[in-house]
This record gives structure tokens, C-alpha cells and sequence, in this order.
């Protein structure tokens, strides 16, 4: 019989890989989850082009508090102050408002990698929640990188694209859930 490992994550891009390792510093240094406040930009700065930032409204909506210039770019323009359900796709927004909504409301860490709609890309994401200001998880701070497909196609690297999301104690890192992967 041979035993299934759990997922981990094991972010490959040197974005990613940063914003695991702010993410780690920082949740160890509080003990605990971060608040918005404790979001250190010069800490971020080399990756900042990549990092982005939602808060979950009431309508159950997320608001983009924050893109950097790589998040617009591969959206075509400036996403910051836009409802995430005015800029993406139905089917598209059903999926990342159903990750969003498994981060803020457990209170995890995501990470994943996904092929793109348009084909070309694949990107490499790693997100979690941050306490608003009456603590709860209610704002998301993520990295994402994207990588050409042809770059990963035919090598060891197509192991990158699972087509899902895992979820993590954000602290311990422990793995928690999946989400079903993509038909």
C-alpha cells in the first residue's frame, strides 16, 4: 500500500517563495495573524509588482484595495478600487470569490497554481487573511507570479500546475482542505 503525502506549500517562484518567508516572519513574530496595520511595504518592496490585496465586503463581495503593476498587467488595467465581480469573468468570479470566501471565513492560507484562461500562463498563487480592524479575517493579502507555459511545459515543472487550491493553517502551515480540482 503506498501512503499519500499531504499537500505542502511549496511555492517555486522567487515572489512566492518572499511572501512565504515575510508570511512565516511575521505570523511567528505576532503569534498569531497579522492586522492590516502590520503590513510592512518596505519589507515587501522587491515584490510588491506582484502583491495584492482584497478586502470581503458585506454584500459578500471583495473590494481590491491594492494591485501591484504585474496584478494589472495581466488584467489588462488598474483592478485597485474595483469589486472583484466587476472585472472577472461569472464563472471565473464564482471560483475565486469561493477561495476568497474559504480564506476569510476559516481563516486559512491558500496556495496553488492555475493554468490561465487566455492559455498561455500559468500562475503561481499564495494568499491569507489578515484581521481588519475588529478582528476578523476579513482582508486577504496575496502574491501571485505568472510563468509562461512554455517554460513549464514538457519538464518536471508541469507538476506545478494542479488546477486547485490548497489551504493551510496559516500559522503551523499545516494542510487543511483542498478544493475539488478543476474538470
Amino acid at each position: 500500500m503506498t501512503a499519500t503525502t499531504s499537500p505542502s506549500v511549496a511555492p517555486s517562484q522567487k515572489e512566492t517563495i518572499a511572501f512565504l518567508a515575510y508570511w512565516r516572519e511575521q505570523v511567528s513574530a505576532r503569534d498569531g495573524l497579522l492586522r492590516r496595520g502590520d503590513v510592512d511595504a518596505l519589507a515587501l518592496r522587491r515584490i510588491l509588482p506582484n502583491i495584492w490585496m482584497y478586502q470581503r465586503l458585506d454584500d459578500g463581495d471583495y473590494l481590491c484595495r491594492l494591485a501591484g503593476e504585474a496584478i494589472n498587467r495581466r488584467w489588462h488595467g488598474s483592478i485597485a478600487r474595483r469589486k472583484l465581480s466587476e472585472y472577472c469573468e461569472t464563472s471565473e468570479y464564482a471560483v475565486i470569490r469561493s477561495r476568497f470566501d474559504v480564506v476569510t471565513a476559516r481563516g486559512l492560507l491558500a496556495f496553488g497554481a492555475t493554468r490561465v484562461h487566455d492559455g498561455g500562463w500559468v500562475v503561481e498563487r499564495i494568499y491569507g487573511p489578515l484581521l481588519d480592524d475588529d478582528g476578523r479575517p476579513r482582508i486577504i493579502l496575496g502574491c501571485s507570479a505568472a510563468i509562461p507555459w512554455e517554460a513549464i511545459q514538457g519538464s518536471s515543472g508541469e507538476a506545478l500546475l494542479i488546477e486547485r487550491m490548497d489551504f493551510f493553517d496559516p500559522i503551523s502551515l499545516a494542510f487543511a482542505t483542498s478544493e475539488p480540482a478543476a474538470t
